[in-house]
């Protein structure tokens, strides 16, 4: 009997250490996960902290720039083209000009040359050459708006010598920013991106290059009267650090917007390819479409940035 009864005690014993150390090892596996996931939610937090630091400074070296174009232009109907001669200063610290613009008013077509345009250190001048041909027939007696986009996103316009710098926008304030050089106001923020129309990313957060993707942004209307945006406006991509010349991607408006005086509504650019050069660009949109009486209507928004990985 005390054989049998030693058998039972160290059954009875094995049992209980069996259930001590199960419950251990389910400590442990919960623990590792955990852990686990609580190092993935610091990790995404601090890569979004460090986007928004780099959207900080990049909005604040906006600030800083000081350039200013004088020249005049030539126009060529023989191939739809605008030659820009421009004597391009700057007053602020080092910059680069990477595109101009110009808008045909007349027929509300527009046309734009992309690339390294000018390098500028702080106190240089220096006069450039530039042409940009038009898809379209374009006038010699037709009215003309030139403007140069510098790498970080600020619009300088050919002969202002009423503002010698470069703008951001004539309405901006930094609690809740907002951009505009027209009636068409482009809520701070309101960037996003998506790969399906359904779920859409803040342009914080970083997009897979050479992906398919659309965009769209919050606009609102401040002008006396409604303005149709039409397929011809585009938002553009520009930088990377693929090269020596900048790259861009393009994308269009996905279909004609009207905006009735202080209503927002979202614009939505139509699905194209993200570039394929790694880095961070800067986004220009330039709105084109005609108002409520039949004039044409342009506004180009310095605004926001996307990286790429």
């Amino acid at each position: 009997m005390g054989f049998l009864s030693r058998r039972a005690h160290l059954r009875r014993a094995s049992r209980g250490a069996s259930t001590v150390i199960g419950a251990i090892f389910y400590v442990v596996i919960a623990l590792f996960i955990t852990t686990n996931i609580f190092m993935w939610s610091i990790s995404k937090h601090s890569e979004y902290d460090m986007a928004v630091v780099e959207m900080n400074q990049r909005d604040a070296e906006k600030v800083d720039e000081q350039i200013r174009a004088v020249g005049n232009f030539t126009v060529f109907p023989s191939n739809s083209s605008v030659r820009a001669v421009a004597n391009i200063t700057c007053y602020g610290p080092s910059a680069q000009l990477t595109t101009m613009w110009v808008v045909d008013s007349t027929k509300g077509t527009y046309a734009y040359k992309s690339g390294v345009l000018c390098n500028l250190r702080s106190g240089d001048s220096k006069t450039i050459t530039v042409s940009a041909t038009f898809k379209r027939a374009i006038g010699s007696g037709d009215d003309y708006e030139i403007w140069f986009v510098t790498g970080r996103g600020n619009t300088v316009d050919l002969e202002s010598p009423i503002v010698p710098v470069a703008r951001l926008a004539e309405e901006a304030t930094f609690s809740t920013m907002t951009y505009a050089l027209g009636d068409i106001v482009v809520e701070h923020g309101s960037l996003e991106w998506s790969t399906n129309g359904v779920v859409w990313h803040s342009s914080y957060e970083k997009v897979t290059g050479n992906a398919q993707v659309r965009w769209r942004v919050t606009a609102t209307n401040h002008g006396p009267q409604y303005i149709d945006v039409t397929t011809d406006s585009v938002l553009i991509g520009l930088g990377g650090t693929g090269g020596a010349a900048a790259k861009s991607a393009v994308w269009s408006v996905s279909t004609t917007y009207r905006l009735d005086v202080d209503v927002s509504r979202s614009i939505e650019f139509a699905t194209a390819s993200t570039p394929n050069y790694i880095g961070t660009y800067t986004v220009i949109i330039t709105l084109v479409g005609s108002r409520a009486d039949g004039s044409s209507y342009g506004q180009s928004v310095p605004f926001e940035l996307f990286i790429v990985e």
